[in-house]
């Protein structure tokens, strides 16, 4: 650990931040007094954290892990922008991520790069004043009732939908007229089917390794499925 283990110290460092990273609905942030920068980004719909690291001695290097259910799906040195094992750049830092003052996205870290499933650093008088991430996130407050728990998911996941609305229906009309294009180019069905298909492809890669969130499956399998019949057609009809 490069820092002596005062978990209120490290505690403390960690404040809400205003501007989560797009896809996720809860952000928090922390700087050392020696300039280490700390960012933890939270979707708990899908379970998904994303950890930040900005040590000082690197002047400006980044680098991001995401984490779903206590399991690694990428790891990215942002500086190089490659994709590599971050185990030594993450474990150093273990104890002030275990400080993060929110025990849901500990749970959902699971345990990678030994930090604490639990947050460390509590204060007796902390305990009491807790609330789950939905209800802080939208109220922030205690005592709901059942009915305004449910509202409250809903509208989250309105929210949430909203967000990448656009997203997938640009994808959509992208791919459909990139398809449309390429067969009044060739008129071949074989042709338009494997375009369909590579595009379904393309854009579960786009979610998946650039938006780094999961892929919308309807889109893809609709792609796919178009792209198979036409194929198919194409390749029994002639």
């Amino acid at each position: 650990m490069l820092y002596e283990s005062d978990y209120e110290g490290f505690r403390a460092w960690w404040k809400r931040s205003k501007s989560p990273a797009r896809g996720y609905f809860k952000s928090y942030r922390a700087v050392s007094p020696i300039g280490d920068v700390f960012v933890v980004d939270y979707n708990f719909h899908e379970n998904l954290v994303r950890l930040s690291l900005e040590p000082a001695s690197e002047k400006g290097r980044t680098y991001t892990t995401t984490i779903k259910k206590g399991t690694i799906i990428r790891e990215r040195d942002v500086f190089n922008a490659t994709n590599a094992s971050l185990k030594r750049k993450f474990i150093p830092f273990r104890d002030v991520f275990s400080c993060i003052p929110d025990d849901d996205v500990l749970t959902s870290i699971g345990g990678v790069y030994d930090i604490s499933k639990v947050s460390l650093g509590k204060r007796a008088q902390d305990a009491p004043s807790q609330v789950t991430v939905e209800s802080e996130f939208l109220v922030g407050n205690t005592g709901k009732t059942n009915f305004s728990r449910i509202a409250d998911r809903v509208k989250a996941s309105y929210a949430e939908l909203k967000l990448r609305f656009l997203d997938d229906l640009y994808d959509s009309i992208l791919g459909g007229s990139v398809c449309l294009a390429i067969y009044l180019h060739f008129f071949d069905y074989v042709v338009l089917g494997f375009s369909l298909a590579f595009m379904g492809i393309l854009f579960g890669g786009f979610d998946w390794i650039l938006r780094n969130r999961t892929p919308f499956y309807l889109k893809v399998m609709s792609f796919l499925s178009f792209g198979g019949y036409y194929f198919y057609t194409g390749f029994t009809r002639f």
